[in-house]
């Protein structure tokens, strides 16, 4: 009996050291795609859609003029987009900063209905969306390359339902942490994401999403979740409307420069796509083995398998479990994972830029491994519930 349970013991290890590795693989193969294989995006065109470019803000007036500023600066022609400050059940001077700045700036007021979510559904249902309109959504902390939407526009002229840019990371030296947090959102970006547009994949949408009239005027907003992007991704994904990755043009936000600073997001991050892969990854991955929809399949992914830091966490664990019971093919399979995980870490470090800071904080990663693992059980201990504002530094 005992020889049976051992058994069995040494096959679940191995079950999870190959379910480990496959999550791991998974990004290194898009990596090493992205590293190999050339962009070819749409052509620009003549600009024809009408953009507008929303930025929900809940308490930011320290920092919503740079986005307003950096939105500004945005090389299209000036009829065709308007920019919109929607002020959150804000109890700070947002809207009047807004105001100042010369945008449009609508505020909604409702302390039973409070987070981003709600908040982009009633903006949506409130207003008409043509079939040349489209909706831009910028974190309130965020700066926009000058092309971004001549680069949306293009892809969507090239019949993209929903577009989302390059969600790329702000003054990655002002800290290790933030160094560490901008490499990996270069793996995801520039690695996994980039790799699956080659390949006529999607991306989730994330901070800089567009979504066009027609998505907006049939589907409007659909998720409340403290994960809203990556619900409101698995839910157009279930009606067949896929974000296409555009990784040409790029907005930028700030990254928190403290492990104490960065808590309170990460966990919501966590716990909320652990929320949406409960609550709709089981129908989405059976929706997508019978209609054989690698697309589908992908964007589950996302929120079902784990991430970097739980990844490589698991895969360590397993390896030292292995050589201290003397379980080879565990080992193997588990060591076949961490080097998957290197395989992406590489090609993220050859593609952020300044490399010096990202290699400083390389040094932090053991530290940020167990910090993610302690948050991940944090947040399935005591799940967050409620949508809060990030922490800022400024």
């Amino acid at each position: 009996m005992i020889g049976i349970a051992l058994r069995a013991l040494e096959f679940l290890a191995f079950a999870l050291a190959v379910y480990f590795a496959f999550a791991a693989a998974r990004h290194a193969v898009f990596s090493l795609v992205a590293l190999v294989v050339r962009h070819s995006g749409a052509r620009p065109h003549e600009p024809r859609t009408r953009f507008t470019v929303l930025i929900p803000a809940h308490n930011e007036e320290a920092g919503v003029g740079r986005t307003i500023s950096a939105a500004r600066e945005i090389d299209y022609p000036a009829h065709m987009f308007e920019i919109v400050v929607l002020a959150d059940n804000c109890d700070d001077g947002t809207a009047d900063v807004a105001r100042r700045a010369g945008v449009n700036v609508v505020e909604r007021r409702d302390p039973r209905k409070r987070g981003k979510g709600f908040a982009l559904d009633w903006f949506i249902s409130g207003r008409t969306w043509g079939e040349g309109d489209a909706l831009v959504c910028l974190d309130a902390d965020s700066v926009v390359d000058a092309d971004y939407l001549r680069a949306l526009d293009a892809a969507i002229q090239d019949g993209a339902p929903a577009v989302q840019g390059y969600n790329g990371a702000r003054d990655p030296g002002r800290s290790s942490l933030a160094a560490l947090s901008t490499l990996t959102n270069t793996m995801k970006n520039a690695g996994t994401y980039a790799g699956r547009a080659r390949l006529g994949l999607p991306a989730p949408l994330m901070n800089g999403w567009c979504l066009t009239g027609r998505v907006l005027r049939n589907c409007g907003w659909m998720s409340f979740s403290v994960a809203e992007d990556f619900e409101q991704t698995l839910r157009l994904a279930i009606l067949g409307v896929y974000p296409r990755f555009v990784d040409s043009v790029a907005v930028r936000s700030e990254k928190a420069s403290s492990f104490a600073k960065a808590a309170g997001q990460r966990k919501r991050w966590s716990g909320g796509q652990a929320q949406v892969a409960k609550t709709l990854g089981r129908y989405a991955r059976r929706k997508a083995i019978r209609e054989r929809s690698w697309s589908l399949w992908e964007l589950t992914m996302d929120v079902v398998l784990p991430g970097y830091a739980i990844n490589a966490a698991a895969l360590i664990a397993l390896a030292l479990g292995a050589c201290r019971f003397v379980l080879p093919w565990v080992w193997l399979a588990s060591c076949v994972g961490l080097l998957m995980i290197a395989v992406a870490t590489f090609v993220g470090v050859v593609k952020t830029r300044p490399r010096s800071a990202v290699i400083r904080g390389l040094a932090l990663a053991p530290f940020f491994v167990v910090w993610k693992v302690l948050l991940a059980i944090s947040a399935r201990i005591r799940p967050p519930k409620t949508w809060h504002r990030a922490d800022r530094d400024d």
